[in-house]
């Protein structure tokens, strides 16, 4: 006779105790709540009833066995990155294993397995065009910092695009708990790592420190608006401090090294991209360490080692001027203007006529470098721009009112400009890897180099054009809510960190002659479905 009862849905161990269960995923709530780990649920196969025939019912039972063994082969190939299809590069393990998981909706893992065994796979797939993030990991230990990083990125991860919105507390506060013992487990053995000799050399921890400190941006960690006095304390800052001390401690001759270039560049974006934010200096180390590469360069370096050097630049002049406008001196402000002046000017000048002359850049860090170009562009000329505000307000000022409102029609010029610079390039950047329901990994990792880009330019919406502002805006919610990068919904427009008088200009009349100078051509308009195929989204 044929089983016609209804199949129950209920995970193994709710069926098991005859307790009904909510069919929460990734785990139900009643097995989180007793403190067990919840075993599954039943794939759809499972849940049709067929004629209870033993003949078939061997047979059935024969084809899954020999389905499991297969299974769990695939399995121990992907972590071990053994051949597949002729292939044995970890890139094409992650590939195949995304493809048949990922992409098709099948983010669950076998009764046997815990979740941490694609935890590599996952950020393998994330980081793909990071060939120092596949080398480090072919050489890790299984249970070390590195595994444990993997851990906690990919958990976070998969917890965002499954939880967009909101996450129900009992389920947030089991997953919290993962990730901190997780973290406390790197952080040990990161310590136990630089205390013994030769520990800042591990490719392995410097690879664990940055890929914590994109955790950190992943789950929003950074502080939504950040004091120009202090620098902030938070995990973000702390792990992008340890990766300046790791590069410090390796010194120069490492760079000469082609694994020391490799690993050196990830790590040293991040630390230039915490001065931008906080307008503080560059480690006093960056001139060396530029200058060890610069007899060397190769051609995939040319615009990075550039746009490094102006970045140098950039940081310098953006300290000095929050620090003239904190100390509210008006006398020294109208003595270091036009210097600061000059310097922001030729700098950006300067890279502008290096770029026309370079043949084309067509390395695949290239469009991110150029990003990091305008939104220190949009960042500093916001900042001077402040400057010449606090300067109109004061008839000791040394400087003539036409010269000062003509300098700021230049610097909103600059910045608007910047602004559709980046705007411009986020659909060649996510466009084609987020379209669709299911979205590829690797697009988390082009959302997290767009997401301080966006954020220069929503930061600065007092200076960029409203349209600007508006759109960057909807893509920081785009890539919080539907890529996963939680840091992306923090981004606040910049608050009064300065003195009032530089918010905007004495001669109101006068700066309003600026608007013809600096109108967004209609040509150059675009959307949210321009960029990511989206229709506009709810900024409320």
């Amino acid at each position: 006779m044929p089983n016609t009862g209804k199949p129950s849905l209920d995970c193994h161990l709710c069926r098991k105790r005859r307790v009904k269960c909510d069919l929460e995923r990734p785990a139900c709530r009643r097995c989180i709540k007793y403190g067990a780990e919840c075993p599954g649920y039943r794939s759809p196969e499972e849940l049709v009833f067929r004629p209870a025939n033993p003949n078939k019912s061997k047979k059935r039972n024969k084809v899954a066995d020999d389905g499991k063994a297969d299974s769990g082969a695939g399995s121990t190939e992907l972590v071990a990155y053994g051949k597949r299809n002729g292939d044995d590069s970890p890139k094409a393990s992650t590939r195949a294993w995304f493809s048949s998981t990922v992409r098709a909706g099948k983010m669950g893992v076998p009764l046997h397995e815990h979740w941490s065994s694609q935890s590599i796979p996952i950020l393998l797939n994330v980081y793909e065009a990071i060939d120092f993030v596949h080398n480090t990991y072919r050489n890790a230990e299984p249970d070390g910092a590195l595994a444990c990083a993997a851990h906690l990125f990919s958990r976070a991860y998969v917890t965002n695009l499954r939880y967009s919105s909101s996450v129900d507390d009992g389920v947030y506060d089991e997953i919290n708990k993962e990730l901190r013992v997780y973290m406390g487990r790197a952080l040990r053995l990161i310590s136990e790592a630089l205390s013994k000799p030769g520990g800042a050399m591990r490719d392995d921890i410097l690879a664990t420190v940055w890929i914590l400190a994109n955790y950190e941006i992943l789950v929003g960690a950074l502080p939504a608006r950040a004091s120009p006095s202090t620098l902030p304390v938070s995990p973000w800052h702390i792990h992008t401090q340890g990766m300046y001390s790791i590069l410090k401690a390796r010194g120069i001759d490492y760079l000469k090294t082609e694994k020391g270039r490799i690993g050196f560049w990830p790590a040293f974006n991040m630390v230039q991209i915490q001065s931008l934010i906080f307008s503080t200096e560059s480690p006093p180390e960056t001139d060396a360490w530029l200058s060890a590469f610069e007899d060397t360069v190769e051609p995939g370096e040319r615009l990075t080692l550039r746009i490094s050097r102006f970045i140098q630049e950039i940081a310098s002049i953006q300290c000095r001027i929050m620090k003239t406008l904190r100390s509210k001196d008006v006398p020294n402000a109208s003595h270091v203007y036009r210097g600061l002046w000059q310097e922001l000017t030729t700098a950006d000048q300067s890279l502008a006529d290096w770029i026309d002359k370079q043949p084309p850049f067509t390395h695949a860090i290239d469009p991110y470098m150029r990003n990091m170009q305008y939104s220190t562009l949009v960042k500093t000329y916001h900042i001077m721009q402040l400057l010449i505000n606090f300067l109109t307000h004061f008839a000791g000022c040394k400087i003539p009112l036409d010269e000062l409102l003509a300098n700021r029609r230049y610097c909103l010029q600059t910045i608007r400009g910047a602004a559709q610079g980046i705007l411009q390039n986020v659909p060649y950047a996510i466009g084609p890897l987020s379209r669709g329901k299911d979205k590829s990994p690797r697009v988390l990792f082009d959302a997290l180099k767009l997401s301080w880009p966006l954020v220069s330019i929503y930061v600065a919406s007092s200076t960029v054009l409203p349209e600007q502002s508006a759109l960057a805006l909807e893509l920081l919610i785009f890539i919080g809510k539907e890529i996963g990068v939680r840091q992306a919904l923090r981004a606040k427009p910049q608050i009064n960190l300065v003195p009032d008088e530089a918010i905007s200009p004495l001669d109101v009349d006068a700066a309003s002659l600026e608007l013809p100078w600096v109108q967004l051509p209609s040509n150059l308009s675009i959307s949210l479905e321009d960029c990511v195929g989206q229709p506009r989204v709810d900024t409320t």
